[in-house]
């Protein structure tokens, strides 16, 4: 015979706190896919904390992005990745539930190395007191700077960015962490900026410089009447 505690245990109802799996309903109508709902469940950090190897990790990340920069996204096959990663089509999608989730993996990450390199900056701007002249310019330079590091492969996300209104959203997101770190910056030097609207003058700026940037990366061909390229023409 059960003592109180047990029986009491056994008269509570069990309740499924796993919102983010899929429904039995949808187990039973749409059949499971096991192998895809494991791996788009975890991250890859989860996996490496599980035993997944990081030097795998860094070989497909790294082999996806020159295969990416080279072929565009539909040009680079999971095949591709694997074959120049030296690893398994298992170890692929142990970690990546597909292509997609690597090319957002990507994406990101080149973004978060921006938005680190622009917060760096505004730092130093602050350290070393500088003009708004010496902000405009070193922004411009960092800008593009890391452009011409990895134009290709940020050619194919800007690309993307134009065709698809998602993949859009996501990369507008980064310009718009720069903006907020840039803008606060810019406006610190209000008093040497001539336009009666200091807000709008710093707003249209931060956009010269995105456009511009874009442009470079695209086109690679901006220049002034002068000749000068792009980043000096847009200072």
């Amino acid at each position: 015979m059960g003592t109180d505690l047990s029986q009491h245990i056994e008269s509570l109802s069990l309740i499924d706190t796993h919102e983010h799996l899929r429904k039995e309903r949808d187990w039973v109508e749409d059949g499971p896919d096991i192998l895809q709902d494991l791996f788009g469940n975890y991250v890859p950090a989860d996996l490496i904390t599980a035993g997944a190897s990081r030097a795998d990790l860094d070989r497909l990340t790294d082999a996806a992005e020159k295969l990416f920069a080279e072929k565009g996204y539909d040009g680079a096959s999971v095949s591709d990745i694997v074959t120049m990663a030296r690893c398994s089509v298992g170890s692929f999608y142990a970690r990546f539930k597909d292509k997609e989730s690597l090319f957002l993996h990507i994406h990101d990450r080149q973004c978060d190395m921006l938005i680190q390199r622009i917060d760096f900056l505004c730092d130093l701007f602050r350290s070393e007191n500088a003009s708004l002249e010496v902000m405009v310019r070193q922004s411009v330079r960092a800008l593009f700077l890391f452009a011409g590091q990895r134009r290709s492969l940020t050619r194919v996300f800007i690309q993307r960015s134009g065709m698809d209104t998602v993949f859009h959203a996501r990369y507008a997101r980064t310009w718009g962490e720069v903006r907020k770190r840039l803008r606060p910056s810019l406006l610190s030097r209000k008093h040497e900026i001539s336009h009666p609207g200091p807000e709008r003058a710093v707003d249209f700026t931060i956009q010269l410089m995105h456009s511009g940037w874009a442009n470079d990366v695209l086109h690679h061909q901006m220049k002034d009447v002068t000749g000068q390229e792009s980043g000096e023409a847009l200072i």
